[in-house]
């Protein structure tokens, strides 16, 4: 079964991994997907990290524009785990590389095409950066930096086919 909110989150990572030079830095098998049942490993060892994960952590929906359309508002949470406590060597780079992958995807998001929903994106929006260093919950329990984007990624729908 097919939805545009799939189809939105897979779009956004065909853009990420047409990014080299964060596809240099994070391996395949470090970029954490979510597409198959169980996708996060119980251990990591050093080959694990970086780890780059893209979370759905909540929505906007149904907030009519006009008496045609409505738009939806997906969250996500994009978190680079580094494995390393160096700031120059992990936190920073990674930084700025995902700065370069989400700052350069508004035109590969607005070229998704949604029209079996009669929908679009219309804007992909970065509204919060934090980084933190340690062991919790958010990065997994990963030693070392990781930086937390907040992306929101606008949607608008044909009221009359919703």
């Amino acid at each position: 079964m097919s939805d545009p909110f799939t189809t939105v989150y897979d779009a956004l990572w065909a853009h990420m991994e047409t990014v080299s030079a964060l596809t240099d830095l994070v391996l395949g098998g470090n970029r954490i997907k979510f597409d198959n049942k169980n996708p996060i490993r119980d251990r990591e060892s050093t080959t694990d990290t970086p780890e780059l994960r893209i979370i759905p952590t909540g929505a906007q929906p149904l907030t009519p524009m006009s008496s045609n359309s409505t738009e939806f508002i997906e969250q996500y949470e994009v978190a680079i785990s580094t494995g390393d406590q160096r700031l120059g060597a992990s936190l920073f780079p990674l930084r700025w590389v995902l700065f370069k992958a989400l700052g350069s995807a508004q035109a590969a998001m607005i070229a998704v095409d949604l029209s079996t929903w009669n929908a679009k994106v219309t804007k992909i929006s970065i509204v919060a950066v934090s980084d933190g260093a340690g062991k919790s919950d958010q990065d997994r329990g990963i030693e070392g930096w990781a930086t937390f984007w907040e992306v929101l990624i606008q949607m608008v729908f044909q009221t009359s086919s919703l």
